[in-house]
This record gives C-alpha cells, sequence and structure tokens, in this order.
C-alpha cells in the first residue's frame, strides 16, 4: 500500500500568476513538514485550500514538485465586487470538499495548516469518512485579533483533530485538554545551504535584520525601526516584510523618519523567499523577534522567525517572554527585558559577533528529535 498524507494548507508557488491567497509564514512552515513527511517515506499531495485573489479567473491545474510531492490548485473564479466574491466563495468551498472526498479513503491520513474557514468542509468530511486529522496550529488568531468568537472557533477546529503539531508547550495545554497525540516543533528546523555568494561584502557594519509582517498589530516591525535611531555608525538594520500598500506606505515613512536622526544606515529591503531569503540572512549578524510581549497571543505562539535566523547561523535577540525562554533554543537567544526602542538597541550591541557561535548544529539536533515524534504520531494512526 501506498504511504500517502494529503495536506490541506493555503498554498501557492513563488511568482505564480494565479495570485492565490499564500501567507509567508504558512508556506515556509508548510514546506518544512512537507520535507520530513518525505524523509519519513510518505508521498505528500498538497490540495491547496487557495482561491485567486486577482481578478482574472484561474485554472485548476496539478504540479508535481518533486519525486514524492504533487501540489493541486483548484479552478477559481476571480474577484469581481462583494455579491461575487461571496457567490464564488461558496463555489469555491464546494469545489473544494468535492475534491477532498474524492481524494481521501477511510484509514488516510489529512494535514491541515489550520484555518478557521476550513471547519465546516472538515466537519463534513468527518461524517463521510474515517480518516485521521493532524492539526497544525501555530497560533490562535482570536487571540491576536482579541475576537473570542474567532477563539470559540478555533477551539470547535481543535475537536475535530486526532493529532496535532504545536509550535510551543503551551499552546498544546491550551488546546489539546483531551490528550490527544501530538508533536512539538518551534517552526522550521531545516538548517539552509551555504550562500551562493555574500550580500553586503566586507563593509565593516554589523548587519541587523527584522523579518515579518509589516502590520504594527504585533508590535515588532515598529520596535525594529525605531530601534536604530539608538544604534551607532557601524550598524545597519534590514527590514524585511510583507504587508498591504498602505502598511507598507506607512511603514517606509517611518523608515525615512528615523534615518533622518540616526547614525545607523536603516533599509527596506522588500519581500524575499526560499533561497533569496536565506542567502540574505546569512549575510546578516543579529535577527530580531520584537513583537509586543503585552499580546495574548505570546503565552502560546512562538515566533517562528527565530528559527529562520537560526537556521542561518544569525544570532537573536528577542523581548524575554516565557515561551521563548522555555523553549528547546531558548538558551541560545539574546533578551531585552523593556519593550522600548532603547533597550532593544542596547540588547543588540551586546551582541559578540564574534565569539564562536554554531546554531545550525543545535537546529540538526532538533530536527532529529521532532522527525521521531512526527513519524511516531503518525505510526499510531496506521497501527
Amino acid at each position: 500500500m501506498k504511504k500517502q498524507v494529503i495536506c490541506l494548507v493555503h498554498y501557492d508557488l513563488p511568482e505564480s500568476p494565479d495570485k492565490r491567497i499564500c501567507s509567508l509564514p504558512g508556506y515556509t512552515k508548510s514546506n518544512y513538514i512537507f520535507y520530513c513527511l518525505k524523509r519519513l517515506g510518505y508521498e505528500n499531495h498538497i490540495l491547496s485550500a487557495s482561491p485567486t485573489m486577482g481578478r482574472k479567473n484561474v485554472n485548476g491545474r496539478t504540479v508535481r514538485l518533486d519525486e514524492r510531492t504533487v501540489l493541486e490548485l483548484l479552478p477559481s473564479r476571480g474577484r469581481r465586487g462583494r455579491l461575487c466574491n461571496m457567490v464564488e466563495r461558496l463555489f469555491f468551498g464546494a469545489r473544494r470538499y468535492r475534491r477532498l472526498k474524492e481524494l481521501i479513503s477511510d484509514g488516510d491520513t489529512l494535514w491541515v495548516y489550520h484555518s478557521t474557514g476550513l471547519m465546516e468542509t472538515l466537519r463534513r468530511l468527518k461524517k463521510v469518512r474515517r480518516f485521521r486529522l493532524i492539526l497544525e496550529m501555530e497560533e490562535l488568531y482570536g487571540d491576536i485579533r482579541h475576537s473570542p468568537k474567532t477563539t470559540r472557533r478555533e477551539k470547535k477546529l481543535a475537536g475535530l483533530a486526532d493529532a496535532f503539531i504545536f509550535p510551543a508547550e503551551e499552546l498544546n495545554a491550551l488546546i489539546n485538554t483531551e490528550g490527544k497525540p501530538y508533536a512539538v516543533s518551534h517552526g522550521t528546523y531545516k538548517t539552509a545551504p551555504v550562500p551562493r555568494e555574500p550580500h553586503f561584502g566586507a563593509d565593516g557594519r554589523i548587519h541587523v535584520v527584522y523579518s515579518g509582517t509589516a502590520n504594527p498589530r504585533k508590535g515588532g516591525i515598529n520596535m525594529a525601526i525605531d530601534a536604530a535611531a539608538y544604534l551607532p555608525e557601524g550598524y545597519h538594520v534590514h527590514i524585511l516584510g510583507t504587508g498591504d500598500a498602505e502598511t507598507l506606505h506607512a511603514m517606509k515613512q517611518r523608515i525615512r523618519a528615523v534615518q533622518a536622526r540616526s547614525a545607523c544606515r536603516i533599509t527596506y529591503d522588500g519581500v524575499l523567499r526560499d533561497r533569496d531569503y536565506t542567502d540574505f540572512l546569512h549575510s546578516c549578524h543579529v535577527g530580531l523577534s520584537t513583537q509586543n510581549p503585552e499580546g495574548s497571543y505570546n503565552s502560546s505562539s512562538f515566533p517562528s522567525k527565530i528559527l529562520s535566523y537560526l537556521s542561518c547561523g544569525v544570532r537573536v535577540v528577542s523581548i524575554r517572554i516565557p515561551v521563548v525562554v522555555n523553549s528547546l533554543v531558548g538558551n541560545l537567544l539574546y533578551y531585552y527585558k523593556e519593550q522600548t526602542p532603547r533597550a532593544l538597541a542596547e540588547a543588540i550591541r551586546s551582541v559578540d559577533v564574534t565569539a564562536p557561535y554554531d546554531s545550525k548544529a543545535v537546529m540538526d539536533g532538533l530536527d532529529r528529535r521532532f522527525m521521531e515524534e512526527l513519524g511516531k504520531m503518525i505510526g499510531q494512526g496506521e497501527s
């Protein structure tokens, strides 16, 4: 019998003309899960849950990504106004359900990157197929949005799962009240390949990078930008961020305002993916994890950017919060206690970039540990 895991996630290929809904953190973590499943001997059939965001209709297609991974994209009508979009959302959901029903047989394993928009599909599917649902939960969206209604829906979605993958033990304690099987992966443990060439050359500066959402709701990006005002001339702060046009415009204005009064150089370097992203990180010395410690999501979600930095051998400065300090990489990090630009800048300046450092060896060990947990968890469902 063919060993296969069916994967449901909002997913698209970089530079795809389809312009489908796909978040960068979800894309990155999903790719790591696919990579782990392949090494465990499974084939991946990825069904994208993503409709198009563009105005043009897009056809369905199937793409073979490698010898063990197939990506299937469903046809989707373009966005043409509120009423048409509502109708298409219903039709697209029906297409997604029908295709899942065709793909899944009794006894199969379905891995899902959590989205409350998929709950009705999964609930209906559970009524007609006896499959094992592994739910990837990276955070509680309701906590980020300050929406108790969303949190309640997420917990209902979790009730459908047979097993979980969490980013931290704290989220397992909060969600997995029935003690179902689970595995913990703080993020992507895959170490990045050696860069093709240095990005900045030997310019003598210490390069500091913030990578993440440009949305100020989590508080991280503004903190990273404002800290540049307290760094001396020998530093260069790079901002890599995603966001809508309005958010990016506001972020660039803030960068210009801080640069006007800062000896440190600060630049927005766009959005990078895959090898372009890891090559860039390899040329940096310090990575920043600067989300607002007052956010309720910090009690359960692990900042995935931390592992992205560590996988490239970059030292990390983080706000001191329990979910990070108590993590499997907590002893590798540098911390600041107060959520102020000055405190962050002092922590950055405290990092000795010449001291011996090998975060990649730690990441390789965590990768082996997670592979063992994941293989055991899936195997429980096959016995």
